[in-house]
């Protein structure tokens, strides 16, 4: 009775003596599937530094002051979330070093404690960090458009919610349109806000020059140092902080 399965063809080496195999034509002839690469070195570097600074910079002083109640005490805070954030940024370099896989901390847990709080790790970000930090720009955002328009009060909250409704819908359909303007969109934010960031450095160093340091003597009067207020500037300092 002959079998069902066919014997793979196999030659002699003429040198070795060994068998070779022959692939298959399907072998050979496969396709390999991978995304089409369509970012250049400049528009990687433009989304990672964009990613770097976050909407955090831009409200996070804010938060800082008006917890802490004191220029001194809050620059205190930043130096502290400063120090914090690098170590956690070094842990993360180490294991990224020791762990050369595609994932970032969905590699790090599933590693050290299996798949199951992998998995809640993903979906936690997913359904709360990543949609919450989206928001939380796009809001930012919308706030400081709509500031120009309303010098004596704050904007509505409406107006704020509807324009940062509006922008978080025109990137989606940017980014499921064409991948070349999403690139280009965030090389044209990556810009703004390195020119905010220095606008902001050079407006402050030229207020120092010019001798206003009245908010430097007595800088830790009315400082708040109650637990929860220590708590909100730091939690304030590590949004700004959360690039790394």
């Amino acid at each position: 009775m002959k079998s069902r399965y066919t014997k793979t063809s196999q030659n002699r080496d003429p040198h070795t003596g060994s068998s070779m195999k022959h692939a298959s034509p399907m072998e050979c002839d496969t396709p390999k599937v991978e995304l089409k690469k369509r970012i250049n070195l400049f528009h990687c570097v433009s989304i990672i530094v964009g990613v770097i600074i976050g909407a955090g910079i831009f409200v996070a002083p804010v938060g800082i002051t008006m917890q802490v109640r004191s220029v001194g005490m809050s620059i205190l805070m930043w130096f502290v979330v400063g120090v914090f954030s690098t170590l956690c940024a070094l842990c993360f370099a180490e294991l990224g070093a020791c762990l050369p896989e595609s994932g970032g901390e969905y590699i790090y847990i599933k590693r050290a404690w299996g798949d199951f709080p992998a998995f809640l790790c993903m979906w936690m970000n997913y359904l709360l960090i990543i949609p919450v930090t989206g928001a939380t720009s796009s809001l930012v955002f919308a706030t400081y458009i709509l500031k120009p328009a309303f010098p004596d009060c704050d904007p509505p909250r409406e107006a704020i919610q509807l324009l940062a409704a509006l922008v978080v819908a025109l990137i989606v359909g940017i980014n499921c349109h064409n991948v070349n303007w999403v690139t280009k969109l965030q090389a044209v934010m990556t810009g703004s806000k390195l020119l905010s960031l220095l606008m902001v450095v050079g407006i402050g160093f030229f207020w120092l020059g010019t001798g206003n340091t009245e908010n430097f003597t007595n800088s830790f009067e009315g400082t708040d140092f109650s637990a929860g207020a220590i708590a909100f500037a730091f939690y304030s300092g590590s949004w700004a902080f959360g690039g790394w």
